[in-house]
């Protein structure tokens, strides 16, 4: 898995600069929490409203960058997630 992120660096890097400036904000709470993304402590560290978490989490949806099961978010390449875990 390590070396996979390693390999894939440079295209998460660009992906992740194609997101809107809330996209990036909303990936990296999802990247580091999965759960309770709306909480006012958690929206307040990135300084995101919650309408805009809301839009930018059925943007990146749409897109297929995230999932979502049972009401949960989640980003369902693994190593996309550790990649964001690690340099968000």
């Amino acid at each position: 898995m390590i070396f996979t992120i390693m390999l894939k660096n440079d295209h998460y890097k660009s992906l992740f600069e194609f997101f809107s400036t809330n996209q990036k904000k909303a990936f990296k709470l999802l990247a580091k929490y999965s759960k309770e993304l709306f909480s006012e402590k958690i929206l307040r560290e990135e300084n995101i409203s919650r309408p805009s978490m809301q839009s930018s989490l059925t943007q990146l949806f749409a897109k297929e960058y995230i999932d979502k099961e049972d009401g949960v978010y989640f980003i369902p390449d693994r190593a996309f997630e550790l990649w964001a875990r690690k340099n968000l």
